[in-house]
């Protein structure tokens, strides 16, 4: 007689969910290539890449959209499985980026930008999980304390 086991998040998945209404941000580090297991129905669970499980369970969080963002290729959305992502890349349009086939390329001043439009907007909860994090400081000495302009800022 066998019995199956349900599926159990794994503890740093469960830190990080538990800990949203009172951290704003986290920063995940070691084996981020690696695949994690991610329950995509009840009983049913599969291997995918970290930002796909992170995508689905902030998600299932609460929050409207999750945006991902890496030097090389800019910001696109991290969808559910099978999701229209033409619908979801508006969002992007809405941040003041140009999406082109579900993504928008942008370098670390476009980053800065967005970042600052993202935590002014006004509605749902927006996810930002970017990656590479710890290459977007050049020099950690000589950080900008400002390093976006408000389009309302005189010149």
């Amino acid at each position: 007689m066998t019995s199956a086991t349900a599926y159990e998040r794994p503890r740093w998945l469960r830190d990080v969910l538990r800990f949203i209404p009172l951290k704003p941000q986290f920063v995940l580090s070691g084996n981020v290539r690696d695949l994690q297991l991610c329950e995509l129905a009840a009983g049913s669970v599969a291997t995918l890449p970290l930002f796909e499980v992170l995508g689905i369970e902030l998600r299932s969080a609460g929050f409207a959209h999750v945006i991902a963002y890496d030097p090389l290729t800019g910001f696109r959305i991290i969808g559910r499985p099978g999701e229209d992502m033409q619908a979801s890349s508006a969002i992007l349009s809405q941040l003041g980026l140009q999406p082109a086939n579900g993504a928008a390329t942008a370098g670390l001043e476009l980053f800065s930008e967005t970042v600052h439009r993202l935590v002014t907007r006004a509605g749902e909860p927006i996810a930002l999980v970017a990656d590479f994090a710890s290459r977007l400081v050049v020099r950690n000495d000589a950080l900008n304390p400002r390093p976006y302009r408000d389009p309302g800022d005189a010149a």
